[in-house]
């Protein structure tokens, strides 16, 4: 075989593997145009309706989070002012609902230990909690333990996702009480 026979041949399976992606993504679309788009719209008027209701009521929720490791049971955080914003009224393939976390008063405390100061600011920064730290000097003017100061508020999202290639809805939590992140797959026969 010469060089334009090894072109050809390659340029054969280019053009077989376009049009095989290009059959799939086809299917992919009825697919969610039968099966997850009216599902989409369903859960964002439920979830619109919600929220506004939510936002009325305004109750008291709180949850735990773990921004200080010396507390076992976490720090509370409010949760309120929720939204909800979808990327297409048309064909909405993601739906974000946020709520803001707040503390009740300003927190602070100091942390004990570099390997604890590591762990904490990872964990903050997973979370994307805003926070402040400050380090003070022992009596040798040596760096001591932190100060941290947790913030916020911040948006806590959920986000539900038409996946295409998969069938399927994906339901992401980010920043849930003791997870930075949990995600659920739900089959195309839920509706």
């Amino acid at each position: 075989m010469g060089l334009l026979d090894d072109l050809q041949n390659e340029a054969r399976q280019i053009k077989v593997r376009e049009a095989q992606q290009k059959v799939e993504l086809a299917a992919q679309d009825e697919f969610y145009k039968a099966q997850l788009r009216p599902v989409m719209l369903r859960a964002y008027e439920y979830y619109a309706e919600l929220i506004e209701n939510l936002n009325v009521v305004a109750p008291d929720i709180q949850a735990n989070y773990p921004l200080n490791p010396l507390i076992d049971g976490g720090i509370p955080l409010r949760q309120a002012n929720y939204k909800i914003k979808l990327d297409s009224t048309e064909t909405p393939r993601q739906i974000d609902i946020f709520c803001q976390c707040m503390l009740a008063a300003p927190y602070k405390f100091y942390l004990p230990g570099q390997k604890a100061v590591q762990n904490l600011s990872q964990l903050l920064e997973n979370y994307n909690f805003t926070y402040h730290r400050k380090h003070r000097l022992d009596l040798s003017h040596r760096s001591g333990a932190p100060l941290f100061y947790p913030s916020g508020p911040d948006d806590r999202p959920v986000r539900l996702a038409a996946n295409l290639a998969g069938k399927n809805i994906h339901i992401i939590f980010r920043n849930v009480e003791r997870t930075p992140l949990n995600r659920y797959a739900f089959p195309r026969s839920i509706r």
